[in-house]
């Protein structure tokens, strides 16, 4: 199911499973300008996906229990 899922420093909008856990594709975005869009597994950021930080360094590729992965 799609939601949006609001936290005290950012927002979550995209998939969830039955636990009511981030799981699929999804987009969260930070007060800090920081911005993640991919998969999702668990809550945590899982299998491909990009990411900006606040200092405008990019990531994109593999993640693996929300770490960076490759």
């Amino acid at each position: 199911q799609f939601a949006v899922k609001c936290y005290k420093e950012s927002t979550y909008m995209g998939l969830l499973d039955e636990q009511k856990k981030r799981s699929g594709i999804g987009v969260i975005t930070y007060t800090s300008g920081r911005f993640y869009e991919g998969h999702w597994k668990d809550d945590k950021r899982e299998g491909q996906g990009f990411e900006t930080f606040q200092t405008m360094n990019t990531y994109e590729g593999e993640y693996l229990k929300g770490k960076v992965h490759g």
